[in-house]
């Protein structure tokens, strides 16, 4: 199965693929590409995209971390260090995703993360609970942590999605309908 280009363009309404290529087809054109990649700043806190579609929604959504600690150096050996430090029941606002049964949803990183983990509680837990009172959550499997998704995205939870690297880690939260 191929999966799509994660990319969203406004002007692009369909992609045909109209032939296989190789590894060494894409090689001509490293030297251009290159020239378009930037590596992500290390101060620059990751964001993540998500990807799906069902009969009532679909998207990708790109989602911006609601709690996390980083870390990062200036290569001059000194360190900044951001923390916000709320639980996913203090989000004030939460993006919200529509869903009509189990649904497949990637989960895309800017820059690659060394672990990727999700947990869900039931939805009528946020905004009424404390973190406290809501407990540790329902461990979700991921398929891959490479390409990290939720096989089987169910309605009535909110989901919170974890992703580390040595810069610390940032935490990202949806709740579906």
């Amino acid at each position: 199965s191929r999966d799509p280009y994660p990319g969203v363009y406004s002007s692009v309404t369909k992609v045909t693929q109209v032939a296989d290529g190789t590894e060494e087809d894409a090689a001509a054109y490293q030297e251009q590409l290159d020239m378009l990649y930037e590596n992500p700043d290390p101060e620059e806190l990751p964001k993540m995209k998500l990807e799906y579609s069902s009969e009532t929604d679909e998207g990708p959504l790109l989602l911006e971390p609601f709690n996390f600690e980083w870390q990062h150096s200036d290569g001059m050996g000194s360190y900044g260090v951001s923390s916000h430090g709320i639980s996913i029941f203090e989000c004030e606002e939460i993006a919200r995703i529509d869903l009509d049964g189990k649904t497949e949803m990637k989960l895309y990183f800017a820059g690659k993360m060394d672990s990727v983990t999700a947990v869900r509680w039931p939805s009528e837990l946020w905004g009424t609970a404390t973190a406290e009172e809501a407990g540790d959550g329902e461990e979700v499997a991921l398929t891959e942590e490479e390409k990290a998704a939720i096989s089987a995205a169910e309605s009535g939870y909110v989901y919170q999605i974890t992703a580390t690297r040595p810069e610390g880690y940032v935490e990202f939260a949806f709740l579906t309908e």
